[in-house]
């Protein structure tokens, strides 16, 4: 098997190998146990780098940016990023190694008991919350295969990834200080698609980017964790795109939910973070959670109103 020298004392077995759209991801096992960096207690890792491709020059491009951003961001529930490495001419990113992605979950479940489905859900807002309040950072690409699982005691908790795609807002670009080891590079507007079923109808339209569309694309898949599916009675593209552009999932997304006889408190917290009117969903993230964490813990919020209504 193919080995990877990122040090001249530091080697890893390659193990396999995980393609994505625009990178590939190596699955590394340690060969050597000297080590010039701090997480060498890790026997396996993940080699992140871009995809050799006829589009190689973009996904290189795409992937640089993505570094950028991954190396400032140091907040809750993002996939840490342990270091950057340059071998034989090409960058990788070195971090830890997920058991599973939500993906995984799902193929295996098909749905996910509401407690789990809420607590992963929470872990994204979290970070994605952080994120855009430290950083101004949007990560417009947020889907099963990019939320990753890995064991903690008894629990599992889910961590944000991939943020090829991600763009930092033009005002928070402005109160952010400059980094100087970064250059510009840091603020440079990242192009790019996303995932089709998971994007907004305002994404489609315009490409309107706010953090609605990421409380859109995590409502889908709080809704995919609690059906087991999306909306969407088609998955071609032409087809897909007209239900989300005539809010045509949204209906069907209601009787889905009816079907699996979820009571009117969630299907409401469901259907407004997946409402086709950008200013109809939750006006920010943290209004957001708040609302997920009444909907996870009713009988304190119910006690807390009852005791502040009485004066304490």
């Amino acid at each position: 098997m193919e080995t990877l020298r990122i040090h001249e004392l530091f080697e890893y077995r390659i193990t396999d190998v995980k393609e994505g759209g625009m990178g590939r991801v190596l699955i590394l096992e340690r060969t050597s146990e000297a080590s010039p960096f701090d997480f060498v207690h890790l026997r396996q890792l993940a080699a992140k780098t871009f995809k050799d491709t006829e589009f190689v020059i973009e996904n290189r491009d795409l992937f640089e940016r993505e570094l950028n951003i991954w190396m400032e961001l140091s907040v809750d529930n993002a996939v840490p990023l342990l270091a950057v490495v340059f071998i034989r001419g090409r960058l990788y990113a070195l971090m830890p190694l997920y058991e599973h992605s939500l993906r995984d979950l799902l193929t295996s479940m098909r749905s996910l008991p509401l407690p789990m489905a809420c607590s992963v859900l929470r872990s994204c807002i979290k970070c994605l919350e952080q994120a855009y309040h430290n950083l101004g950072v949007l990560h417009l690409d947020l889907k099963p295969e990019n939320v990753l699982l890995r064991a903690d005691r008894d629990e599992h908790v889910s961590d944000v990834a991939d943020w090829g795609l991600a763009e930092i807002q033009e005002s928070a670009a402005r109160r952010f200080p400059s980094k100087t080891e970064l250059g510009n590079s840091f603020f440079e507007t990242i192009h790019g698609a996303g995932t089709l079923p998971y994007m907004s109808p305002e994404r489609l339209i315009d490409n309107t980017k706010t953090p609605q569309a990421d409380i859109y694309s995590l409502g889908l898949l709080f809704f995919e964790m609690l059906t087991g599916r999306l909306p969407f009675f088609s998955y071609e593209a032409k087809a897909l795109s007209d239900e989300i552009l005539t809010a045509r999932y949204y209906d069907n997304a209601y009787r889905m939910l009816q079907h699996k006889q979820y009571d009117d408190q969630l299907i409401a917290f469901v259907l407004q973070a997946i409402h086709p009117i950008l200013a109809n969903r939750y006006a920010s993230y943290a209004v957001f959670r708040k609302a997920l964490d009444r909907l996870m813990h009713p009988t304190i919020f119910h006690l807390a109103r009852k005791w502040f209504n009485s004066g304490g």
